[in-house]
Formats: structure tokens, sequence, C-alpha cells
């Protein structure tokens, strides 16, 4: 399981690992965890507050994917093809 907002990674028999694919199946329901788990999760945002909708300015771009093509080849840019 990846989160790309904390950029953790957890394998399978981690700790956390069953709880959290759990939670994702809908097996588990939220608010019947313990409080201790949930501050726990909350923490390490695998879960977060309804209230935190603009996560997107908590946190910075990782990863981009450039593409180019015959239509257009930026001969200044270090990721163009040289023809």
């Amino acid at each position: 399981i990846y989160n790309p907002l904390t950029d953790v990674q957890i394998h399978r028999g981690e700790d956390w690992d069953l709880l959290l694919r759990g939670l994702f199946a809908g097996q588990y329901i939220i608010a019947e965890m313990p409080s201790d788990v949930r501050q726990i999760l909350y923490q390490q945002g695998w879960l977060v507050q309804a209230e935190q909708a603009a996560l997107a300015q908590q946190f910075y771009l990782k990863y981009v994917s450039l593409e180019a093509s015959d239509d257009f080849i930026c001969r200044k840019c270090i990721f163009a093809r040289i023809p």
C-alpha cells in the first residue's frame, strides 16, 4: 500500500498492512476502531479528517511525466529527442 501524499509504503506483513487493507475493503468501520488506533492513522496520513479538504495545498508534486510528440519537440529541454 502506497500513500503518495506522505511518500510512505507499507508492504504485506508490515505493521498496519492488514488493518489498512481491511479498511479499504470495507471490512472495518473507522468510527468503531479504538481511538488510539484512529489517532495514529490520522497522524501518519492514512486517514484524513473531513475538514482537511485542501490537502493539495499541504504537499508538493514529486513526479512529473513528460511526453514529446513529432508535432512538438522542445529543443531546449533535456527530455527531448535529438533528431
